[in-house]
């Protein structure tokens, strides 16, 4: 009976420092939370808008992923489906929200330069919980949605 009472005890606490390890090593939590989360998207957000500036109809989705948040972008119905164009990744990322004309949106599809082209902004907050707004646009060029920068103007 002693020795089954020790060998609890022993196994206890070798759980104890296992889950502690878990808790407060970084690499350790995320390893935990990759193995033992499901591996879904849970859509946070859906908006459409002109995003490529040619009057097509692109539609974003804003998921939530173990990664971070992404970012899906889809073309115009094309013989009744759409197909992928791009994703894009924001790691580390928290969902995130900003007034928009009155409303508290998770995206937005707005004129952010005034050029007359629209891009779209995606608020999320970083691990810190600082609030990021993440702005993309259509590039002609790469035939792809990336990461809008200011040229430095001031408006």
């Amino acid at each position: 009976m002693k020795k089954l009472s020790w060998t609890l005890l022993i196994i206890f606490f070798f759980c104890l420092n296992i889950s502690s390890a878990i808790v407060l090593f970084s690499p350790a939590k995320k390893w935990a939370q990759n193995r033992f989360s499901p591996q879904e998207q849970e859509v946070l957000s859906i908006v459409h808008g002109d995003l490529i500036n040619n009057g097509s109809s692109i539609k974003v989705v804003k998921s939530r992923t173990v990664e971070g948040v992404v970012l899906e972008f889809y073309s115009e119905i094309q013989n009744g489906s759409r197909y992928l164009i791009t994703r894009a990744l924001i790691p580390n990322a928290n969902d995130g929200f900003f007034d928009h004309r009155g409303q508290a949106v998770q995206l937005a599809v707005v004129d952010i330069d005034g050029d007359g082209t629209m891009e779209l902004l995606s608020p999320t907050f970083d691990d810190k919980m600082l609030a990021r707004l993440n702005p993309y646009y259509y590039s002609p060029a790469q035939k792809a949605f990336v990461p809008f920068f200011f040229s430095g103007t001031s408006y």
